[in-house]
């Protein structure tokens, strides 16, 4: 077992699938230039300790709610209420004044009795991307142009790499108990505070028209979390790749590794398209000097062991796939797979980022994974 600590290089997000609502669940202070998540059991609380006046109240807020006029602000402004009081805290927001805030909805993150956390589903997910990649450029040589057209079978089938960790059964069937990755267990991160997030707007650039940005909860860069890998008993007896039988023999320091290289690796490839794409549109140049920065800062950590891993908000088809390893013209052949690719030479031609308070652009989700020395 591997203790690993996980320090946010740029804004993460693991959405929960649930919204914060302006009209009941926060309200906006534009003079703090910050949000209050109210505090539903001591604003209930509060509700009920109002005796005869309670149901009135009550009445005030379900109309609130069911007509959308209004907002929370509305309500505590009227019967003279402090945001405050019934907070359970006080988020800043962490965009330019150029995007306005209005009355939206926030994506939040993933909750544990109250408190953010990395999901362990979210950072395996990741690393079996990052092994994927392990396996084709170790097993086949691998390298951009070649190694992976073997893996797709025809142009009606896009590849999952499904194959590369399971074995088929007789009948060959893709089982779970024939599965690789079911021996390497991953746990979700130590929770965090509220006051570890941040407001941030995420935006999509580089198409022809501009998205309204996405405002969501993000751990704020700098917030440090815990979580374990561990490579369980009885792998070496399974009905699995030979491959991983060896792969999980070397321990989790090869899976640390396997994740660095991966990222470094996608990181130059990304570095070298928005080079050739620097005004086009302008924010490239300033993700290129984001990334440029987080791999200075991030150098010696990583010679020390460190691996770079991207969860959360703000992959791209760079970061989620083979397509590394295919050249232009295997991409031509299987386009038709993907939705609104029009020009494979120039894909990704979108990008998600986050937009600064300074008018920088981050990349969104990146982390700084160590081994957590007792």
């Amino acid at each position: 077992m591997m203790k690993l600590s996980l320090r946010v290089i740029t804004p993460i997000c693991v959405r929960s699938g649930e919204n914060a609502s302006a009209i009941a669940d926060y309200i906006y202070d534009p003079q703090k230039r910050a949000i209050y998540l109210i505090d539903q059991v001591k604003f209930n609380r509060w509700l009920m300790e109002q005796g005869e006046n309670a149901r009135f109240l009550i009445k005030d807020i379900t109309s609130l709610v069911s007509s959308q006029q209004g907002t929370l602000v509305d309500f505590f402004n009227e019967h003279g209420l402090l945001p405050r009081d019934f907070s359970r805290a006080a988020i800043p927001v962490s965009f330019p004044n150029s995007i306005t805030f209005g009355n939206r909805n926030l994506f939040l993150p993933t909750l544990t009795g109250g408190k953010p956390y990395i999901p362990g589903s979210s950072i395996k997910g990741a690393i079996r991307t990052a092994l994927m990649f392990d396996y084709i450029k170790n097993q086949d040589n691998g390298g951009p142009g070649y190694g992976a057209t073997s893996h797709l079978q025809d142009s009606r089938q896009v590849y999952t790499g499904s194959d590369i960790f399971c074995l088929p059964d007789h009948r060959s069937r893709l089982l779970p108990e024939n599965d690789a990755l079911r021996f390497l267990q991953v746990t979700d991160t130590i929770p965090s505070s509220l006051e570890s997030l941040r407001v941030y707007a995420l935006e999509r650039k580089g198409g022809t028209t501009t998205a309204i940005p996405a405002l969501l909860l993000g751990f704020y860069p700098g917030t440090e979390m815990t979580f374990e890998v561990n490579i369980l008993p009885g792998f070496e007896k399974a009905n699995i790749p030979e491959y991983w039988k060896k792969f999980f023999n070397r321990g989790e320091v090869a899976i640390l590794r396997a994740i660095s290289n991966y990222s470094l690796a996608l990181l130059e490839d990304e570095l070298n398209r928005l080079k050739k794409r620097s005004n086009k549109p302008p924010e490239n140049q300033l993700l290129y000097n984001s990334y440029t920065r987080i791999l200075s800062n991030t150098k010696n950590s990583i010679k020390q062991g460190g691996a770079l891993l991207r969860v959360g908000f703000g992959k791209t088809y760079y970061f989620n796939s083979i397509g590394y390893f295919m050249s232009d013209e295997e991409k031509e052949k299987y386009k038709g797979n993907w939705k609104r690719v029009k020009l494979v030479s120039e894909f990704p031609t979108t990008r998600w980022m986050i937009r600064t308070p300074d008018n920088q652009c981050l990349p969104a989700g990146w982390s700084l994974v160590q081994e957590k020395r007792i």
